[in-house]
């Protein structure tokens, strides 16, 4: 995983940006153990998280010193053809927004 992450942080009014790019091959982990973040591809049961390439672009805003607005979005593609019957590649775009508060 390639990451990055830019910018002053803790001041209210403070912007922090980042961008990672992640290639994870087919099977390199097993699902139980690695992120569930980038893909919901798969059934609730069994998630197909290995096999994709993508990016994670990230903001986070301050609000205060304990509070912040955290969005990120998630921007995935499928390696390879894994299972009998694929004819697509599956891709998939994910936007998630999180408010933190430390105390």
């Amino acid at each position: 995983m390639i990451q990055s992450f830019w910018g002053p942080t803790g001041s209210a009014g403070d912007v922090r940006e980042g961008y990672y790019y992640s290639h994870t091959e087919a099977l390199a982990a097993h699902s139980s153990y690695i992120q569930d973040d980038w893909a919901r591809w798969g059934r609730s049961t069994q998630a197909r998280l290995t096999n994709l390439k993508g990016i994670e672009l990230r903001v986070l805003l301050s609000i205060a010193p304990d509070e912040s607005i955290f969005v990120r979005l998630f921007v995935a593609d499928a390696i390879d053809l894994l299972q009998p019957g694929d004819v697509a590649l599956e891709d998939g775009k994910r936007f998630r927004m999180e408010y933190n508060i430390s105390f």
